[in-house]
């Protein structure tokens, strides 16, 4: 970069803090910011509660009548003219319609949430309405975030938003952690303009090109950098001291999609407390790290230039103090390529819920495929992954497959419980309460025994076939305290399973996971949508499989490709590997 070699002119400028504000999280034990504002039937009431599945309290609202027979209310003039993005936990088995109030500049509008399909959504009179689909209904948790702003601008383009007054609903349903917050992204290049506005050749040959170009396989306008390779540069808006440059204090992670064959080096400027730092990334193995002067250097793996496209997220903060833990971000001012590539979907943005809480994935694999585990040893040991290994029938293994387990162990990984012979608490014990000794005596106390004459220590069990009963579930803390069940995704996408999700300050008795094995259908791109969701809210996602085995027409099998491809796009959006216990405990 020219500066980096003219000399580096240092700005210093103040963070301005991404608030947020949190009008009810029912942990002060009381309903009092509620009010029944339409009191059409008898009966309705509005209670703080303690919900087990979350582990806190939370707003139980009862109708006593049909979902829409009552509308209940909280704020009535917040005037927030500063968080327009809502975010909100509920749990129901009935429809609900939610209406947030909002003030714009063409008057007051209504931001309507039901539970219709997604695709339904439009306008009538000051209503703006969007469906949040079927699933919200099926008596689980589920955590909502939207963009107000985005909402409105999208059925009236010209209105802008300027207050946020008021959260309205019909519905018997328990409410919990309603919170606005400022908006998480800025979007410094989408192509959809059609232009190429703000990027410059920086560096090298004039014959290089810039264009904006529809690309088939994304299926959008994107910006094509064309020229000889490494020896052109290319500057989006502008570098550290110079006009155009970004001067963004309100973001600390990076987003954007690009599509390289033929090698690429990317430089992100920005102002610290200690100076003016570059962060580069390239396509070096994910093992390259470290600082020179004031470049600190990131490999994104060999096959990040492989031609596809590939979306990579960075926190540029955390990327900095990994090798300076004194420093901190105070400014990201620009982005600067080297090479030929195409880019799209370049934004900064804000974790939705800034905590310390490191996004992250917990692969776990499930009955006694231990071969097979064993076999992808060196691809974990490769992308820095850790995984846990839930094994049944612990008594059948052979000395060979528990020395395996015992290297694995000694690795880092987790060597789980799945049950002495796998039978589940609903097919084979009937969720009977009265045969809760007999299930312990027959499944779990013969298992432990097992592995722990064999010198494991389990802390944490996965249910088969994700069977599991709270009653059930006490007792068998007391053998193991971290347990696993299994999410249903019929008729919803991997991304909208948000009890395969978990994050920091939440308190979980049982976690779920998704399968990625061949009868779950779950894509690569899914699941790519799915890993990026987990970094982009800061959460932590679990999923399952079981034989690791090329083998399309076997419904347990999950192909070394595909796990070693979770593995490398995790890698790339700068996720962590956690053990099942580790993320348990990050999550309590």
């Amino acid at each position: 970069m020219k500066e980096m070699l003219r000399g580096i002119l240092v700005v210093i400028m103040s963070i301005t803090t991404v608030s947020a504000t949190v009008y009810e999280n029912a942990e002060d034990g009381v309903s009092s910011r509620w009010i029944i504002s339409d009191n059409v039937a008898p009966g309705a009431t509005v209670s703080n509660i303690f919900d087990d599945t979350k582990g806190s309290k939370v707003i139980k609202l009862n109708n006593g009548a049909s979902s829409y027979a009552n509308q209940y209310q909280i704020g009535n003039f917040w005037n927030n003219p500063y968080n327009f993005n809502i975010t909100w936990d509920m749990k129901t088995t009935e429809g609900f319609v939610i209406d947030v109030r909002v003030q714009s500049t063409e008057g007051i509008r209504y931001l309507r949430y039901t539970d219709n399909a997604e695709s339904s959504k439009g306008k009538d009179g000051d209503t703006i309405y969007h469906g949040l689909g079927y699933y919200p209904t099926d008596g689980n948790w589920h955590t909502f975030s939207r963009s107000l702003e985005k909402d409105l601008k999208e059925f009236e383009p010209t209105n802008t938003l300027l207050m946020v007054d008021a959260f309205y609903i019909r519905a018997n349903a328990t409410l919990d952690n309603i919170e606005l917050f400022s908006s998480p992204n800025k979007v410094y290049e989408d192509a959809e303009d059609g232009l190429t506005a703000g990027w410059t050749l920086y560096n090298g040959p004039a014959n290089a090109t810039i264009t904006n170009v529809y690309d088939v396989d994304k299926q959008s306008k994107v910006i094509s950098l064309q020229g000889n390779g490494y020896e052109n540069q290319y500057m989006l808006d502008g570098d550290i001291g110079e006009v155009g440059a970004w001067n963004d204090t309100k973001h600390s992670n990076i987003k954007w999609s690009m599509k390289s064959s033929g090698g690429y080096i990317i430089y992100i400027a920005a102002n610290t407390s200690n100076g003016a730092r570059y962060i580069k990334y390239s396509d070096d193995d994910f093992t390259q790290s470290g600082i020179n002067s004031n470049v600190v250097d990131y490999g994104l793996g060999y096959s990040s230039s492989n031609g596809e496209w590939h979306t990579f997220i960075r926190d540029i903060d955390a990327d900095i103090k990994k090798f300076e833990p004194a420093n901190n971000l105070l400014s990201i001012e620009g982005f600067l390529m080297m090479g030929s590539a195409e880019i799209d979907n370049l934004e900064l943005f804000n974790i939705a819920h800034p905590v310390n809480h490191k996004a992250g994935v917990v692969l776990t694999f499930d009955d006694y495929d231990v071969d097979g585990w064993y076999s992808m040893r060196d691809t974990f040991l490769d992308y820095g992954a850790t995984a846990t290994f839930f094994v049944r029938d612990f008594h059948t293994l052979t000395t060979a497959q528990v020395d395996k387990l015992i290297t694995l162990d000694q690795d880092g990984f987790e060597i789980g419980c799945h049950t002495y012979s796998h039978k589940g608490i609903g097919r084979d014990y009937h969720n009977d309460t009265s045969r809760i000794a007999e299930y312990i005596n027959e499944q779990i106390i013969p298992a432990l025994n097992n592995m722990k004459a064999a010198g494991f220590n389990p802390n944490s069990l996965a249910y088969p076939y994700g069977e599991h009963e709270e009653s059930y579930d006490a007792a068998v803390r007391s053998y193991f305290p971290y347990l696993r069940t299994t999410a249903s995704d019929a008729n919803r996408a991997l991304f909208q399973l948000d009890e395969i999700y978990h994050k920091q300050g939440k308190s979980y008795k049982i976690l779920a996971g998704d399968g990625i094995d061949n009868s779950y259908d779950n894509k690569i791109d899914e699941i790519r949508v799915a890993l990026i969701k987990a970094r982009e809210h800061g959460e932590i996602i679990t999923l399952y499989a079981h034989e690791v085995l090329d083998d399309p027409n076997n419904p347990y099998a999950v192909s070394a490709q595909k796990l070693e491809k979770i593995m490398e796009i995790a890698k790339e959006i700068g996720l962590e590997f956690y053990t099942f216990k580790d993320a348990y405990l990050k999550g309590n």
